[in-house]
């Protein structure tokens, strides 16, 4: 069953239908049980009945039924039959309905009741046992009644069939209503297909529907791989123009080279200037390809802790600024992390810090602030600071190999890095002495 749908309705119905079951088995018990208990005290009543009827002296025992309030004890094949039995267990009394038949019940104690069901003949007994007190004599009795289950078995078939009716329809709109709410949960993810679909066809780039925050970071995961494809095909594409645009005059020479004379070919070296040429478009070739593997942020990356890597790059950067003596300043939290690859984190703080301890004068002071989602790393150093022609350069994204050397060197190639990630770079305009660059990066 590969059908979220069809899984939600099998469960919710088999729990519909267990309690629908256990409901109704529960309900026909106690129902079974309190039909016994008033069968029991409807005959015990006519007993009471049959008591205030009774005369007996010293002779004679006698008991008008006519005048027991119970027109089924006179009325014949009505089920219910009485009679009196003394200690011998001899019948001195039977009802007329019982004429015909003879008591089953033997004798009890005065005072005590028994009730039980005889489910082989189908009715149920009663009997009690009482003395009655005479001039000179102590006489010892005992009233039995019996009743048929006819009409007992009757009242619970028809219980049991409105009980299952009342139980199974209800039950049945409620699984209809269930099918109505089932349908509008999964409008959500019926949505999100459709919008997968529009991505698969070419309609649609991202994923911008509204969804139940239950499917927030399943649509971030969704955006996040989109724009990763979507940045790495563009790498690619930048890549190739850029790898094409490069390797024209590589071309261009041995192209001329090749159509030279044969007679110039042999004096002009012309194997040592096709072997530069090509080493050069090898070249091209792998700084190209490089360019284009740039890693993007991966939201199932785990996050990494800041306090490591800055203390590894700055241990390496007193080694080669050794004769500077610059004093570097860290000033972070050590519970703050970052979602990025480890080692464009390590390519990212390593050119920064690089850039600033080639510029600084005496001092380098990093500052590490978690505002939510959000983590910002701001690099300051006591330098000349940039010129003004580096903060246009990397506002419009302008690839290293444009640059000029002493112009933020590799901050373009840093933005894309960051930029891939999630993140921004920027250079604070606002610092009047020395230079500033401010690294976005998404928290951990």
């Amino acid at each position: 069953m590969n059908s979220i749908r069809l899984r939600l309705l099998a469960a919710s119905s088999l729990v519909l239908l267990a309690f629908v079951l256990i409901t109704g088995i529960a309900l026909q018990k106690a129902n079974h049980t309190s039909s016994l208990q008033s069968q029991q005290e409807r005959m015990q009543g006519l007993v009471y009945s049959l008591l205030g009827a009774i005369e007996i002296d010293a002779d004679n025992f006698t008991l008008n039924e006519y005048e027991v309030p119970e027109p089924r004890l006179t009325s014949p094949d009505s089920g219910l039959t009485a009679s009196v039995i003394d200690r011998n267990d001899t019948v001195i009394w039977q009802s007329t309905t019982s004429l015909n038949e003879s008591s089953e019940i033997a004798g009890v104690f005065p005072g005590q009741w028994k009730f039980f069901v005889d489910t082989a003949k189908q009715k149920f007994n009663l009997a009690f046992g009482f003395r009655w007190l005479a001039e000179n004599s102590k006489q010892q009795f005992t009233i039995t009644v019996t009743d048929s289950m006819d009409a007992f078995l009757q009242r619970e078939k028809a219980f049991q069939r409105n009980l299952w009716l009342w139980l199974l329809a209800p039950a049945a709109m409620l699984l209809l209503i269930q099918l109505i709410i089932l349908a509008w949960t999964m409008r959500p993810l019926k949505q999100l297909a459709r919008e997968i679909r529009g991505v698969e066809s070419g309609e649609d780039n991202r994923i911008d529907g509204i969804y139940p925050k239950e499917l927030y970071p399943l649509q971030g995961a969704l955006n996040t791989l989109l724009s990763q494809e979507q940045g790495r095909q563009k790498r690619y594409r930048q890549a190739l123009d850029d790898l094409a645009h490069s390797l024209k005059t590589p071309l261009a020479v041995i192209r001329n080279l090749v159509a030279s004379p044969a007679e110039s070919v042999r004096h002009s070296g012309v194997n040592d200037e096709i072997a530069e040429q090509t080493e050069r478009m090898q070249k091209i070739i792998s700084r190209q390809l490089n360019r284009a593997a740039f890693r993007s942020r991966s939201l199932l990356a785990p996050p990494i802790g800041l306090n490591k890597p800055l203390e590894a790059i700055v241990r390496s950067l007193q080694k080669v600024y050794s004769s500077k003596s610059l004093d570097y300043q860290i000033n972070l939290d050590e519970a703050c992390s970052v979602r990025i690859d480890q080692s464009d984190l390590y390519e990212v703080l390593g050119n920064l810090l690089d850039n600033a301890s080639k510029w600084a004068e005496s001092s380098v002071v990093v500052t590490v602030d978690s505002t939510g989602n959000e983590t910002v790393i701001r690099i300051r150093d006591d330098g000349p600071g940039f010129p003004e022609e580096a903060g246009r350069l990397l506002k419009r994204g302008l690839r290293a190999d444009m640059q000029q050397e002493g112009q933020g060197l590799g901050l373009a190639m840093t933005r894309k890095i960051v930029t891939a990630a999630g993140g921004q770079l920027e250079i604070d305009e606002t610092v009047k002495a020395g230079g500033a660059v401010i690294l976005r990066l998404p928290s951990g």
